[in-house]
């Protein structure tokens, strides 16, 4: 990893707050690698960055930690999609894979965090509009990412698919 997505990530922030961020970035992306390493996944592989993010925007959206059962699977759906040619992935530089590997695993640890926060302390000063907010955001990302409403994504034990 070269810290290249988090770069990426604090581009456009004033300046004043580029470190805090960098700083915050770095932490997630540290959570992420100690995750995958508990399911013994490879740090700098796209599916399980793609995994992890999906994870952490439906646990946002949903309130809900996710199913450990159901993040191998998810991975393995992902590196099947990745691999496949209309991904177009295969042509990237290694510093773009490692960019694009940081920027996802670093959204999906801060979207996961958000949950868990809340989950922690639902009554605290700003619960509310933390749950407000991680709702929009893991909405976003699911949509974004899968192209789908986020109220019609499922998660299950062969990954993610959407539900009529």
């Amino acid at each position: 990893l070269n810290g290249m997505g988090i770069v990426d990530l604090t581009r456009g922030l004033p300046s004043d707050q580029v470190e805090s961020a960098r700083a915050a970035y770095k932490q997630a992306l540290d959570f992420h690698e100690a995750v995958i390493r508990k399911f013994d996944l490879p740090s700098g592989d796209l599916g399980v960055a793609l995994a992890s993010s999906i994870a952490g925007a439906w646990m946002a959206y949903n309130n809900k930690p996710f199913p450990d059962a159901y993040y191998l699977p998810l991975v393995n759906q992902m590196r099947r999609q990745i691999g496949s040619p209309a991904a177009s992935l295969q042509g990237l530089a290694d510093s773009e894979r490692t960019a694009i590997y940081e920027g996802l695993a670093v959204a999906g640890m801060l979207l996961a965090s958000s949950q868990i926060t809340w989950q922690r302390n639902p009554r605290a000063p700003g619960a509310q509009a933390l749950r407000e907010r991680m709702r929009t955001q893991g909405g976003e990302t699911l949509s974004r990412m899968l192209r789908v409403a986020p109220e019609k994504v499922a998660i299950g034990p062969t990954g993610v698919r959407a539900q009529p």
